[in-house]
Order: structure tokens, then sequence, then C-alpha cells
């Protein structure tokens, strides 16, 4: 089956168009998770700071030491929670877990003694990184959330004390980007539609034009040389049909010229025709009659000197009538005409009509 170049031209624009939407999606996407990327490394990274820099100065106060760490967990978990408003998990330098302390949006803190459901589902790469003695952090999505959690280990003046955990909700940055990347598919996908109208309304102005020249150039191979189209397109398309219409009279003109050429032809063919016929005929006549007479005279028991004499006239008269009409023939040979025009002669139907006589009463003789 064939494709029409409006279908051609519609499917594609719509590939382009699929193809460039899909890339600016993707890259739009890739931008916004980047960014996103780059917001929580940021976040991670000043609260790795800045709960160091507290642990610092609260160890410095209370005089802590690393058995006293463990004593103290609970507070310092609740502290941290409190203060950074995030979630915050203390393990001992093995990785065993010690305590939680939980953020609420309200003033008080939950303190968990084992782990929550959260730090449950949670992957636990990030805590075997704190163990490799490396700080690290690990986005989880489970729930309709998207937790981040990052873990340390927590060294003061060179001692190591145990691993920092903690744990960020970042499900409204992510909704966030989620609405962004809604919106923008959204106006992906009207602009889509509206380009999509428009390169029909493009197509059809293209493709219009052209499916009418196609069918006035049919009626035109048909013989319709008084076939009109009317284009205004004010474009490339509008010459092409002035182009037609400058075509279809040039072909007519040439066929009207060849049908009179033809027609002259026929003409010229049939006079042509009629000429040798004619000639042929006058021919004959001159012949004839020099024929009729030479066997008369030239039988045995011929001896009518009278006679002789007329049928020697006959035959020098006939001889040169032949003779004019060959010597007329060639003339008209060298003219390169079949009838020439020339004045009008006075016939004498008397003479002429007793010399038929004459001619016919001899070739009745002759027969008998």
């Amino acid at each position: 089956m064939k494709l029409s170049i409006r279908y051609k031209f519609i499917a594609g624009f719509c590939i382009i168009f699929a193809v460039s939407a899909y890339l600016l999606n993707f890259y739009a996407s890739d931008a916004l998770n980047k960014n996103n990327l780059e917001t929580i490394t940021a976040d991670m990274a000043g609260l790795q700071k800045s709960s160091r820099e507290y642990l610092k100065q609260y160890f410095f106060i209370n005089n802590l030491t690393i058995d006293s760490f463990q004593r103290e967990a609970k507070y310092i978990a609740q502290d941290l929670a409190r203060n950074f408003g995030v979630n915050v998990a203390l393990y001992d330098a093995r990785g065993n877990f010690l305590c939680e302390g939980v953020q609420t949006g309200q003033p008080y803190i939950i303190l968990n003694n084992r782990e929550s459901e959260t730090l449950r589902k949670s992957s636990r790469q990030d805590l075997a990184m704190a163990l490799e003695n490396k700080s690290a952090f690990k986005a989880n999505a489970f729930d309709g959330k998207f937790i981040v959690n990052l873990s340390y280990p927590l060294y003061i003046n060179g001692e190591y004390y145990g691993i920092l955990r903690f744990t960020r909700d970042y499900s409204s940055l992510y909704a966030s980007s989620f609405r962004i990347k809604s919106c923008f598919l959204i106006f992906t996908a009207l602009l889509f539609f509206f380009a999509f109208m428009l390169s029909i309304a493009l197509s059809n102005g293209i493709i219009k034009p052209i499916i009418e020249l196609a069918a006035a150039l049919k009626q035109v191979a048909l013989g319709n040389y008084d076939i009109n189209i009317n284009i205004r397109t004010g474009d490339e398309i509008q010459e092409l049909g002035r182009s037609f219409h400058y075509m279809k009279d040039k072909i007519k003109q040439q066929f009207d010229a060849i049908c009179r050429e033809k027609e002259k032809v026929m003409k010229l063919e049939k006079a042509r025709s009629e000429f040798f016929n004619n000639v042929t005929h006058e021919l004959k006549t001159p012949l004839a009659t020099i024929s009729g007479y030479a066997q008369i005279i030239g039988a045995e028991d011929f001896c009518d000197r009278k006679f002789l004499m007329k049928a020697a006239r006959k035959i020098q008269s006939e001889s040169e009538r032949l003779h004019r009409m060959v010597v007329s023939l060639i003339e008209i040979s060298k003219k390169n005409t079949l009838i020439e025009q020339e004045p009008f002669k006075t016939i004498d139907v008397k003479h002429l009509l007793q010399e038929y006589a004459k001619t016919c009463s001899l070739k009745q003789a002759d027969s008998i």
C-alpha cells in the first residue's frame, strides 16, 4: 500500500517530535535528578559538618569518654534530633544499634531502643560504609516516601566513638520534582497536540494543491485543455500552478498546430491522389489514340493515303500534346507543388467535341 505525502509528512513530524520530546523530557528529568542529588549531597555534607562540631562541643562541655558515650547515647540522640530536625540513630564502634531519636514535629522526641520501621526498610549500605571508616549516604524509596540515610564514623580528638546515622525525609523535594516533570510532560503533550494539528493544516495546504495539479494533469492527458486551477498559496506551489497553465497552453497550441498540419497533409494527399488519377487518365487518352492510328496504318491491307495523312497529323498532334503534358509534369515536380494557379483559358468546346467524336469513331472502327 502506497503512503501519501500527507501521511509521510505527519508520520515524519510525529517521529521527530516524539524523539525530541523524549530527549527533552529525559534531559529535563536528568537535570532535576542531578539538582536533587546536589541538594541532598550539600545538605548531607552540611549536616555531617554541623553535627560533628555540635558533638565536639557537647563532649567537651560534658567531658564524655568512650565508655560514657554509650551511656549518654539516648540523650545525644534526642539532642541531635531536636536541634537538627532529623531522626538520629547511634551505633557503637562495632555497628551495634544503641538507640534512635525520632523527630515527630512536636516539641518532644520519641526515643527508640530498637531500630524503627524506617531503618529496617532502608538499605544498610551507608552503615556498612561507615564501618569501613567512610562517610556515606543512601537514598531509599518505599511506601511512597523518599528517605535518605547518612552514616559516618564519629571521631573526636582522634578517638573513635561509634557511628551516627541520620535519617531525613526528602519526599517533598521529590514530590516537587515529580510535579515539575508532570507539568512539563503535560506541556509537551499539549505542545505536541497543537503542533500535530498545525502539521495537518500545513500538510493540507501543501498536499491539496498538489492533488488538484495531479487531477488537472490527468485531464490534460485525456485531451481536456480547458481545465483551470486556481492556486493562491503565495509560495512555490503557486508558481508550480502557473507553470502548469503555461505548459497546458503550450501543449494546446502544439496540438492545434499538429491538427492543422494533419489537415493540410490529408488535403494534400487527397489532392495528390486526384492529381495522379487525372494525369494517368490524361496520359492514357493520347496514348490510346496514337496506338489506334498506329494499328490501322500498320495493317497489311492498308492503302488509304488520305487516312494516312490524317493519321499522321493526329499522331503528331497527340504526341505534341503528350509532350506538353510531360513538360508540365516536369515543371510541377521542380516547383514541388501539385496545383499551380493559372489564369483561365478559352476552350473551343465545339472543336474539342468534334475531335473527341473522331477519336471515339476511330476506336469503334478499330474494335470492329
